[in-house]
């Protein structure tokens, strides 16, 4: 029997994109409340029949009023809730990623992507750990990060449009816009 995980690739906050673009798109907050009105209505007749929650965060540091903090609330009393992330390794994530804002080398790259095949175990084995047979779990992960799962998991991605996509497209936008100066 199979154990069957519904990855949900999390819109970056207003925060997220202030933080690593110094911008807000002036889409945003339609492009925000699309994506998360269609993950609520695909979520809905899932209520009851998810056995297990996993997020990149303790549910108690889970940011009040945010549209994931809002999906979460709707499982509660229904399903179990993980944390995937381990702490140190997001830590160390951090780390590099800010020493690579300075410095751009191959060392430090190679740093990085070791520290992301190591969180992408840790998130694995969490899963493997908790998801019994037969069962259906609901992953919500940062758009960046793509779990290779084992052939005991059946995975479903559900999203209207990859965030990362999202991303990149305004960055195009705005290199495009830059030329025409």
């Amino acid at each position: 029997m199979t154990r069957t995980v519904i990855v949900i690739p999390i819109m970056y906050s207003r925060e997220e994109l202030k933080k690593s673009l110094g911008m807000v798109p002036e889409d945003f907050e339609e492009v925000s409340s699309e994506f998360w009105s269609y993950v609520e209505g695909k979520l809905k007749p899932f209520i009851g029949r998810i056995y297990a929650v996993y997020s990149e965060k303790a549910a108690s540091t889970k940011e009040t009023g945010s549209r994931l903090d809002a999906v979460l609330k709707r499982f509660e009393g229904h399903a179990e809730f993980h944390c995937v992330e381990d702490p140190l390794l997001a830590a160390e994530a951090e780390a590099w990623v800010e020493l690579m804002k300075n410095e751009r080398n191959q060392a430090i790259q190679d740093l990085l992507e070791e520290n992301r095949r190591d969180r992408d175990a840790h998130a694995i084995g969490i899963l493997e750990r908790t998801l019994e047979d037969g069962k259906i779990g609901v992953l919500f992960i940062d758009p960046a990060r793509k779990l290779s799962f084992s052939e005991a998991f059946k995975v479903i991605r559900m999203c209207p449009f990859d965030p990362v996509d999202y991303l990149n497209r305004y960055l195009a936008k705005l290199r495009i816009e830059e030329k025409r100066k």
